[in-house]
């Protein structure tokens, strides 16, 4: 009955193991990654837009969406740069 326990457990663990990506490897596909920066950096900067438009300051509300968007993909692009040093 033991022994049975042991082999069952043995193969959920290799099951588990085995739906993992290897270390260092992308968990998600470049296309993948780049469609959910642009979404979130879109309706984040919108959000933006809208609370600063609610207020009064249209052209204001409208560059600091754009700001707030264009700041998503720096940080994206700059932490590519950034591990692409020790990544070769």
């Amino acid at each position: 009955m033991k022994n049975k326990k042991k082999q069952d457990k043995n193969k959920k663990n290799n099951q588990s193991k085995a739906e993992l990506p290897e270390v260092g490897q992308p968990w998600l596909s470049k296309n993948s990654g780049l469609l959910i920066i642009a979404v979130t950096s879109i309706s984040l900067g919108g959000w933006v837009a809208y609370q600063m438009i609610r207020e009064g300051n249209t052209l204001e509300g409208i560059l600091w969406g754009i700001a707030f968007a264009v700041t998503i993909w720096l940080v994206f692009f700059g932490m590519n740069w950034f591990h692409g040093l020790f990544r070769k």
